[in-house]
C-alpha cells in the first residue's frame, strides 16, 4: 500500500514481507556517519502512529517490532536552496551522471529501485568514451545469475518435491532462481548441514556454504544480514544463529576458535550499531 501519513501528509508505505511486513520509509537528516545509520524513537513513533491512523485494530506497538533499520540516501544536492530540512525535501530523488573530469564518471542520488538503470545509463556513457570495439553492450539482454527461470510456479513445485517444505522451497526460488539446484547440491555435499538455521525460518544452515563460496560473503554480517535477510526476520537479529554459523564455517573453512570468537564479536557489534533504536 501506498499511503500519506496523517502528521505530516509524507508518502509512507506498508509491504508483504512473507509473514511480516515493512513499514517504511522516514527521512531525517543525520550527523552518523553513513554505517552507523540507526532508526530513531521519534521515526519509528512516525512509522507506528502512521501505520495506527489506517490499520487501528492492529494496536502496533514496540512488542511489534521486529526489526527496525535506518540507511543514508544519497541525494542530489539541490542548487541554490538553503542548507537544512527544507533542502531535503526539495532536493531531487533522480540520480546524476557528470564526466566531471576527462574520463572519469561522477555518480550521485537515485534510489535502490534504480539502480539497474543507473547502470545501464553509466555503461552507455562509459562506452561513448571507449573504442568502437566496447560499443556494443549486450548487458542488458543477460540475465542476471539465476535470472533465466522460464516458469516461477513450475520452479517452485519442482524444489518443493525435493525438499519437502513449501515456504523453503518458495525463499530457494525467489532467493536463488534457476541456480536453486547447485544451491541445494551444495547443501546436501555438507551432510548434516542441511538442517534448518534457525526455528520458523526456512534457511538451511549449509546455505552459508553457498554464499561464502559463489557469492563472496566474507563475514557472518554477509550471509545473515546481506545474504539471507535472516538479520531482519529475528527478533535477538540471529545473534543466536551467529554462533551456530560460525562454528558451522570454523569446521568448513578450518577458523581457529579464536577466529570463531572474533567472527561473533564482529556480528554482536554490527546488530547493535544496525538494529538498535535510539
Amino acid at each position: 500500500l501506498t499511503l500519506l501519513a496523517p502528521a505530516d501528509g509524507r508518502v509512507f508505505f506498508v509491504l508483504p514481507a512473507d509473514d511480516l511486513t515493512i513499514i517504511t520509509t522516514t527521512e531525517s537528516p543525520s550527523r552518523r556517519a553513513p554505517q552507523d545509520a540507526r532508526a530513531s524513537r521519534a521515526d519509528v513513533n512516525y512509522l507506528l502512529n502512521a501505520a495506527n491512523h489506517y490499520f487501528p485494530a492492529a494496536n502496533l506497538g514496540y512488542d511489534d517490532i521486529v526489526a527496525a533499520w535506518a540507511g543514508v540516501r544519497p541525494l542530489v544536492a539541490p542548487t541554490g536552496s538553503p542548507n537544512g530540512e527544507s533542502a531535503l525535501s526539495s532536493a531531487s530523488r533522480e540520480h546524476s551522471i557528470v564526466e566531471t573530469e576527462p574520463r572519469l564518471f561522477l555518480v550521485t542520488g537515485g534510489k535502490l529501485t534504480t539502480f539497474r538503470a543507473m547502470a545501464e545509463e553509466v555503461v552507455d556513457r562509459v562506452g561513448q568514451r571507449l573504442p568502437q570495439r566496447f560499443r556494443d553492450v549486450v548487458t542488458h539482454r543477460v540475465p542476471l545469475p539465476g535470472g533465466d527461470l522460464p516458469d516461477l510456479r513450475r520452479a517452485i513445485e519442482a524444489v518443493c518435491r525435493t525438499v519437502g517444505d513449501q515456504p523453503l522451497a518458495e525463499r530457494l526460488v525467489h532467493a536463488y532462481g534457476s541456480r536453486w539446484p547447485i544451491v541445494i547440491a551444495r547443501v546436501r555435499a555438507e551432510g548434516t548441514a542441511a538442517g534448518y538455521l534457525a526455528t520458523r525460518a526456512p534457511y538451511l544452515t549449509g546455505e552459508a556454504n553457498y554464499c561464502v563460496e559463489h557469492e563472496l560473503a566474507m563475514t557472518l554480517a554477509d550471509v545473515l544480514i546481506r545474504r539471507m535477510r535472516l538479520a531482519f526476520e529475528q527478533r535477538d537479529h540471529g545473534l543466536e544463529i551467529a554462533t551456530q554459523l560460525a562454528n558451522a564455517l570454523g569446521a568448513r573453512f578450518g577458523w581457529t576458535a579464536a577466529d570463531v570468537d572474533s567472527a561473533i564479536r564482529e556480528y554482536q557489534a554490527t546488530v547493535e550499531r544496525q538494529f538498535t533504536i535510539d
